[in-house]
């Protein structure tokens, strides 16, 4: 009888086959250590749904589809409960794990569990490409415009953990936290076009519009007033 999975990475997906194949081979470092692959798509095209199945063939992937319905917060919460690790590691379909991180996995979880923390903010860093779209790993970042944000995408599966807010949502439920340094070790590479930020943009403001609503009035908003999150301070653990 096998271990019970211990490290799930979970992945929205929608149309993005480039992006996509850049994030599987970022994770190929790590393909001894992943349990699973959850990937929750927003019913994409055939062509991306045939590169998913491809990677099937040889990585242990679990594909559901699901309406996004301008909600990622619901969109983030399903993907949770369809994962059965202990750890779950969250990345965009345009973010890149660095090799640090995604080999540390198992030894972040064992530190997590015994210090008890809940979830890890993982520095972002943004990079905006003026024209085509082009492979991260090709670019000098100094090169391009760019900026650092935290981002929460490390989690232990824990019931008490819930996404809130339709777009820019957070993790309700966290006690303790931990932020890994802004630095290239630890980060998130997460490149985009202008273009294709623009229109992410308007798509969002169109989520934020209908959001002024009594769901985030009488449920996030209640939920980040009683909670008490700790920022925890160590060296980074792995």
């Amino acid at each position: 009888m096998g271990k019970p999975p211990a490290i799930s990475i979970a992945v929205l997906t929608h149309n993005e086959m480039q992006e996509f194949q850049w994030l599987m081979r970022s994770l190929e470092i790590a393909k001894d250590v992943i349990d699973e692959i959850v990937i929750i798509d927003d019913y994409s095209g055939e062509d991306f749904i045939k590169v998913v199945m491809g990677y099937a063939e040889h990585w242990p992937i679990r594909f559901f589809q699901r309406r996004l319905n301008k909600n990622f917060a619901a969109q983030r919460n399903f993907a949770k409960s369809r994962c059965s690790g202990r750890l779950i590691l969250f990345p965009d379909a345009d973010e890149l794990p660095s090799a640090r991180i995604l080999v540390g996995l198992p030894s972040l979880l064992s530190w997590m569990d015994t210090e008890n923390v809940d979830a890890c903010y993982l520095p972002r860093l943004n990079i905006s490409l003026k024209g085509e779209l082009r492979d991260p790993l090709t670019l000098r970042i100094e090169d391009e415009d760019h900026n650092w944000e935290d981002q929460v995408r490390i989690l232990r599966n824990l019931p008490s953990l819930r996404w809130v807010k339709r777009v820019d949502e957070g993790l309700a439920g966290i006690r303790t936290l931990f932020r890994f340094p802004h630095t290239s070790e630890f980060a998130l590479l997460h490149v985009k076009t202008s273009n294709r930020i623009k229109k992410q943009q308007a798509f969002y403001k169109t989520i934020k519009m209908r959001s002024l609503t009594k769901h985030w009035n009488s449920i996030a908003k209640r939920t980040f007033r009683r909670e008490r999150t700790m920022l925890v301070d160590f060296t980074p653990p792995i």
